[in-house]
This record gives C-alpha cells, sequence and structure tokens, in this order.
C-alpha cells in the first residue's frame, strides 16, 4: 500500500510506461525534460524507502509519502499536524513525553525507552521522545512506513519508520521566502531559503525557520495564555562534487524550541466514594476548593470540564535545544554506489511541569535531559541493472544519556491544609524528592538485501539484519530535607504510606544526603531479524506483494520509576512477526491509483508505561498483543486539474495477554493491576479515512488559482493508557481548505484548519494526587480548535 500526498519527484507518464527502481539520476535528467509530457495521468512519485530512488508504485510495502509542497500548503508543521494525513499514524504529546505510534504500536512515557515508532532524518535515527517535537522545515518530503522496518532501517524500528527527506541544494540560485498569521492565537511563522552554485563543484543551502504564538488556552488563575511557543530552526548544506563520481554533502543544523504552559486541563473526576473521608462526594476541584478555603490559599475556579480553561500557579516551561551535525559521503562505482553516513547529535532539554494540575502549590516537576548521539553507517547499493539487486552495509552507534527530576514540596498549601485533616502528613513539607538516571548504548550492525527477478514479472526479496547492543544503566532516588539537605525517616516513612514510593533499599548517608535506593545495572543482546518480500506483476499496471518479517526492539532500564526493586529497575527486548499482504494498481489509462494492504502482526513482550494515579509509574513487559486490519489508498486524475487523493484503514488491536495499572473507573486503589486481555491499546481507532480533492486553473495568463479541500475522519478510541471508558475520545471529522492565488513568483493564500471547531483530545493521564484525595481524576491535552491563517510566499 501506498499513499501519496502532494507531489515529491514528478516524471509525466502514459498508460503503457512502467517504470521500475529508476535511478535517482535518470530521475532526475527525465523530470528536467522541458515538454517531458504526455497524455492525462497522474505523476509518477519517487521515494527512497528502499535506499534506492525508485517508483512509490512499486514499493512493496505499505507507505505514505507527503510532499513539502503539501506540507507548506497545508500548514503541517510537525509530525502532530502530519497524523490526519497518514492512516493508522498518530502523533501525541504530554507533559514529559511524545507518542508515536503506527497500526497502535508505540511506546510508553519513560527516559528510559527508545522509540518503536523510529524517526529518520537524512539516514539518521532520532530514536529519542524529545526529537519528536522538532518542527519540519524545507523538506522534500516525509516517508511514513508502516510495519516493522528491520533491515535496511533496522534501529528498534518494530512498529515503523518515518523517514524525513530535506530538501538539497541546487545548481541554480533559487530562494524563497514564506509568511504565514493567523490572527486568533496570534500565531506568525517565517521561513526563508537560499540556495544555489558557490564555486563550479559546491552548491550550498541555507534555510532558516522561526514561529511564535501565544496560545489556545486560558489560565484561570494567571490570566496568561497557553501553551506559547516559541521555535527556531537553522540549517546549512554543502554539497561538494569531489570528482564526477565522488560527492560528500555536510549538514549543519540548529534548533531551539521553547514552551511556557501546557494544552492539558482537568476534564473528568470520579467522586470520593469513602464515607469516611473528609471529601466524601466531592470531586477533585471541589475538594481541591475545600483545601484552598483551609489553607486561605487562591487556586482558580476549575469546574472539571473540558473549556480549554486550566488552573496551575507555577510558570510551567520547556526548552530544547538541539544539534545536528551529518556528513553523507556518496561514491558512484560502474557497478555500485558506496554511502557513508557519518553523524552527531545532541540536545539539552529543561523544564518545568506543574504536575498536580491545580493552582496549589504542591508538585511541580523540574527535569533536565542530557542526550548525546553518534553514529556511523556504510552501505553499498547495487546500480540497478541485470537481473539481481542488493544492498548491504554496516552500522555503528553510540548514545549517553542523563536525566534528573527535582520536585520540592512547598510548606504552605497543599501540605499545610491536609496536615490539618490528617498532621502525619505536614512532615512532608520542606521536602524534595529527586531521581537521578544515567543510561548509554553501544550497538554494532549489519544487513543484506536481494532482490533476484526470476522473469520480468516476478522478483523475490530476501533480507536480514544481525544487531548487537550492551545497555548500562544507573537510577537513584532520595527524598530530602530542602533545608538541611539530610533525609527525614519520619518523612520518608510518610512519603511512602501517602505515595507509595519504595524506600525498602536505604542506603548510608553520603554527604549529608541519605539515598532511598540505588539501582545500577548492564544488559547485553543481539538479534537477526528476517524478511522476505514475492512481488508478481499481473499486468502493466498491477503489482502483488507479500511479505514475512520479524523485529525486536532491545531492552534497557527504567529512568522514572520508583521502586527499589532490582528486578523492576530492567524491561525486557519486545519483538514482532509480520505478515502483509498487498496490492499496486494503475486504473484508466494512468489516471488512478488504488493500493491495498492486509497485515497482520503478532507482538510479545510490548515494552509499556502507565502512570499509577499518585506520583509513579508501572513499566515493564505487556506479554502478548496482535495488531491485524486493511488499508487501502489511492489517487484519482477526476479531470484536468482536478485530483482526489484518498486512502482508508481498518485496524483491529488487542491485547492478548497484559495486566496494567487499573484505570480511575473500576474504583480500586491507585497502583492496582487489572487484566486488559481483549481491549485495544492506547491511539487505535478501528477505522480512519481521508480525502483531499486539489483544483488546479489558470485565472489570467500568469495567475493561477489553486484550492484544497481535506476531510479527516478518526473512530474514537483510547487516549488514556489505562484505558478508562469514560475517556475515549469520540469520532471525529476534521475539515482542512486552503485557497490560493499563484504567479511563477509568488502565492498567496488562505488556509483553514479544522473548520467545525472539533474538541480533540490527544492524549489523558490520571490527574497527579487526585488519588490521595480519593478523587480519581483525568488530565487532558487537547489539540488546537479552529483556526484561520493568511499565508504569502516569494520565489525568486
Amino acid at each position: 500500500m501506498s499513499n501519496s500526498i502532494g507531489t515529491v519527484m514528478t516524471i509525466k507518464t502514459n498508460c503503457s510506461t512502467t517504470i521500475r527502481r529508476l535511478p535517482a539520476a535518470i530521475a532526475l535528467a527525465v523530470a528536467a525534460i522541458p515538454g517531458t509530457a504526455y497524455s492525462q495521468a497522474l505523476e509518477e512519485v519517487i521515494v527512497t524507502a528502499q535506499k534506492r530512488a525508485e517508483s512509490l508504485m512499486d514499493v512493496p510495502l505499505s507507505v505514505s509519502a507527503v510532499s513539502g509542497d503539501k506540507m507548506m500548503e497545508a500548514g503541517i508543521r510537525n509530525l502532530g499536524d502530519l497524523t490526519a494525513y497518514v492512516p493508522n499514524f498518530q502523533k501525541s504529546e504530554t507533559s514529559i513525553g511524545n507518542y508515536l505510534s503506527i497500526r497502535g504500536i508505540s511506546s510508553g512515557i519513560n527516559q528510559g525507552f527508545e522509540q518503536s515508532v523510529v524517526q529518520y532524518l537524512d539516514d539518521v535515527a532520532l530514536g529519542r521522545s524529545p526529537l519528536a517535537r522538532a518542527p519540519f522545515m524545507d523538506l522534500a518530503r516525509v516517508e511514513v512506513l508502516r510495519g516493522p522496518q528491520n533491515v535496511l532501517f533496522g534501529k528498534n524500528s518494530i512498529g515503523g519508520a518515518l523517514s524525513l527527506v530535506t530538501n538539497k541544494p541546487t545548481d541554480e540560485f533559487e530562494g524563497s521566502f514564506m509568511v504565514e498569521y493567523e490572527p486568533e492565537y496570534n500565531t506568525v511563522e517565517t521561513q526563508m531559503v537560499l540556495s544555489g552554485g558557490i564555486t563550479n563543484n559546491l552548491r550550498g543551502r541555507l534555510a532558516l525557520r522561526y514561529l511564535e504564538d501565544d496560545g489556545y488556552f486560558e489560565n484561570n488563575l494567571t490570566g496568561d495564555d497557553e501553551v506559547g511557543r516559541e521555535e527556531t530552526t537553522m540549517r546549512g548544506i554543502l554539497a561538494w562534487d569531489i570528482t564526477d563520481s565522488l560527492e560528500a554533502v555536510l549538514k549543519v543544523e540548529v534548533s531551539e524550541f521553547d514552551f511556557n504552559g501546557r494544552n492539558d486541563e482537568l476534564t473528568f473526576s470520579y467522586p470520593n466514594s469513602d464515607p469516611t473521608s473528609p471529601f466524601f462526594g466531592l470531586t477533585y476541584a471541589e475538594a481541591g476548593g475545600l483545601l484552598g478555603a483551609a489553607s486561605g490559599q487562591d487556586i482558580g475556579s476549575d469546574d472539571g470540564k473540558q473549556n480549554y480553561k486550566r488552573n496551575t500557579n507555577n510558570a510551567e516551561n520547556s526548552n530544547t535545544d538541539t544539534n545536528n551535525i551529518t556528513l553523507a559521503v556518496n561514491w558512484d562505482a560502474e557497478d555500485f554506489t558506496l554511502t557513508s553516513v557519518t553523524a552527531y547529535m545532541d540536545y539539552d532539554l529543561e523544564e518545568s511541569v506543574d504536575s498536580d494540575a491545580s493552582g496549589f502549590a504542591v508538585w511541580t516537576n523540574n527535569a533536565e535531559e542530557e542526550y548525546t548521539q553518534f553514529s556511523q553507517e556504510i552501505r553499498l547499493v547495487s546500480s540497478g541493472e541485470g537481473s539481481f539487486e542488493w544492498i548491504a552495509g554496516l552500522y555503528y552507534q553510540d548514545w549517553d544519556l542523563d536525566f534528573n527530576v527535582r520536585t520540592p514540596l512547598p510548606t504552605t498549601g497543599f501540605f499545610s491544609a491536609l496536615g490539618l485533616l490528617n498532621p502525619a502528613v505536614a512532615v512532608l513539607a520542606d521536602g524534595t524528592n529527586w531521581r537521578e538516571f544515567n543510561g548509554d548504548s553501544e550497538l554494532y550492525a549489519g544487513f543484506a538485501q536481494g532482490t533476484w527477478s526470476f522473469t520480468d514479472a516476478l522478483r523475490l526479496t530476501v533480507g536480514a539484519r544481525y544487531t548487537y547492543e550492551d545497555k548500562n544503566g544507573y537510577r537513584e532516588m532520595n527524598f530530602t530535607r530542602t533545608s538541611t539537605g539530610e533525609l527525614d525517616i519520619t518523612q520518608a516513612a510518610t512519603a511512602r504510606a501517602v505515595f507509595g514510593i519504595d524506600y525498602a533499599n536505604l542506603g548510608e548517608a553520603t554527604g549529608g544526603v541519605f539515598p532511598i535506593h540505588r539501582l545500577e545495572d548492564s544488559r547485553s543482546e543481539d538479534f537477526i531479524t528476517p524478511t522476505a518480500i514475492l512481488e508478481w506483476d499481473i499486468s502493466d499496471g498491477t503489482m502483488l506483494y507479500g511479505s514475512v518479517s520479524s523485529g525486536a526492539k532491545a531492552g534497557g532500564f527504567d529512568a522514572r520509576g520508583d521502586s527499589a526493586a532490582a528486578d523492576e529497575f530492567e524491561f525486557e527486548d519486545e519483538s514482532v512477526l509480520a505478515w502483509e499482504l498487498g496490492s499496486k494498481s494503475r486504473l484508466a489509462d494512468g489516471r488512478v491509483e488504488f493500493n491495498t494492504a492486509i497485515f497482520y502482526s503478532d507482538y510479545e513482550d510490548l515494552q509499556v508505561s502507565q502512570f499509577n494515579g499518585v506520583v509513579g509509574f508501572l513499566v515493564g513487559n505487556a506479554a502478548e498483543a496482535t495488531s491485524q486490519g486493511i488499508e487501502i489508498d489511492g489517487r484519482w486524475l477526476i479531470t484536468e486539474g482536478l485530483t482526489m487523493t484518498f486512502a482508508g484503514a481498518y485496524l483491529d488491536f488487542q491485547f492478548d495477554e497484559y495486566d496494567g495499572a487499573c484505570s480511575a473507573g473500576t474504583g480500586l486503589p491507585a497502583g492496582s493491576v487489572c487484566d486488559y486481555s481483549g481491549k485495544a491499546n492506547i491511539f487505535s481507532p478501528e477505522w480512519t479515512a481521508n480525502a483531499s480533492l486539489e483544483y488546479v486553473t489558470g485565472l489570467t495568463s500568469n495567475i493561477d488559482f489553486r484550492g484544497n479541500l481535506d476531510l479527516l475522519y478518526t473512530d474514537e478510541q483510547y487516549v488514556n493508557v489505562t484505558l478508562d471508558d469514560n475517556i475515549i475520545q469520540d469520532s471525529v471529522t476534521r475539515v482542512n481548505a486552503r485557497v490560493a492565488l499563484e504567479t511563477e513568483n509568488w502565492t498567496l493564500a488562505l488556509i483553514g484548519k479544522n473548520l467545525t471547531d472539533e474538541d480533540i483530545a490527544s492524549f489523558s493521564t490520571d490527574t497527579p494526587l487526585s488519588g490521595v484525595l480519593g478523587t480519581p481524576s483525568y488530565t487532558t491535552y487537547m489539540e488546537r480548535p479552529r483556526t484561520i491563517a493568511v499565508q504569502a510566499m516569494y520565489r525568486f
């Protein structure tokens, strides 16, 4: 299955022409020939999903490609915006991490996890959660590969891969400047690109992006608009033709994206059901009001309903700085191409989160995260001539992660008020809970894949990847007196009773700090992940394929846990065995493309993380799960100037065996374990579909009209990891539209997103500390309401 949204690299063809595995140089040459156009037919889309340039319709995978032009036109700024256009793919952002999900498979929120759906930027793996926040800029395309990508991408891509391809320097000088303004939330985005030759054999490209946004939530307590954003990205690329057959491309990218406030709010609360509790019959907001009155603290007015209003008193922020340096060297020999990709990247993240999600000064997590990564890939790709094609390579990666969280507990407010009802709790005031985690990894891999063409119509691809990885992990947790830096045993015992924190591994005092627990471990593992694909061209316009593959994702260590038990510090690897049957067809003299994919994936030992409703997380492996379904997509050139793109998916995901943290709706104490067998996973809607119409016509001799209409449907789905039926996001249909006037040099457009103003929850989690009051509650992250923006672009 393959869905193309917008133009990536195109070649006009007639219905009798079949372009298979076209080398990139030939594709570019043909595309550049003036007047290369035949009778009306869809434009051919060229992608590199299999590490060589080939037609999207010839890739035996379920893959969607979204062009840079489409992303610019539709206001697709990041992975979150992209989800509406790609079936069975979702991205959701939370206060402490990000979810990337394909066909219901994602990684939980924990700094010890690597992503099951991995981003690759110009062949460099970006497998950490904070990097999913990075904005899009000057991209040629994004390719979304569904299902395990275990050979050519390989690095933990057990659920799928997102291949982001940047625009490369051009020979001729060109440039563009774009500005977009949305008045409702005062959002301003600007982008500038300069590209061209510097000398006879040296080309350069410079891209700059800046975005500023006030936010679409109102904080009742502070009066601020949230979440405010400021994003700055700079990318420079130099391409040097060392010889006619040897090219080196150096890319340096620096980004800074900052957030102030959050896009979450209290949306649902169960009333306290304990007749002996002073909060009996009250919801979390009502119980908070009672404590606010007892402590004399203004905590704002929260009705506990979804209305884009929130009540937090601490100045929340998140600041991420990233650096990325990549050197790609390509040597075109007579029979093969040798590619070397050397990459260094790092990020620094500092954030402060008002984790109690209330106006009380209770629970503020101050976190810092530093990450560095080096990788080296060497890849050999055959020329594509003859009956046998092959790819082989070696891969090395090492990374190092430092993460810490400090949570000071104030001497006033919540604990002083709660202490009036339970004096033992008062000892928690003037305390600081803190965790430190250090992890590192060293990985070696080798891979090879070959395709045999038995006849012009029948091909077999066989490949495998061998991976060996060493990991080390260290975590220390302390609970100290803020004023003295020493642990008060009474304080620790009370914290254990109130919050369920495990202090079993008490050690000796060190420098005035008493370690609650200190855990250290290492692990190593290796995998062989094979794949086999059979392709059959049953006609000039239709290809059938079937594939079987296995995938694996390495285990690791829990960075956020509270338990001092050594056997709970480590989690194991996860694995999958996947089958896929598909077809790709060109119909109606090349005016219609229609593709299908039927998939079945059997996952074992899925890595999961669930918030326990108080202050901690449960991390482990979720035994077995099955993801199966059907995906369709296509394009239809209805008439000259009018094109439809469509896609749809049916997903049947269920846990076959899984004991996880119980939802608040069960009425069981926080941290209780429930059987989730037979239930769907988070972000697993049964049905998704989208349809886009694009109409282009000439208004005058040099001015064109371009109109786009997008209808985007998502079925109801769980958006919280404890799978509470009261927190299901209802089915929703979004409507986006764009109208534009264009000339060769400029574009003026009006862009509308979520025009029907749907309320859409992207994630929901148990409200921290609500369990302490016996009022289990949910805090929900909401997507942006309706926006209408003006966009202007000048090209030269």
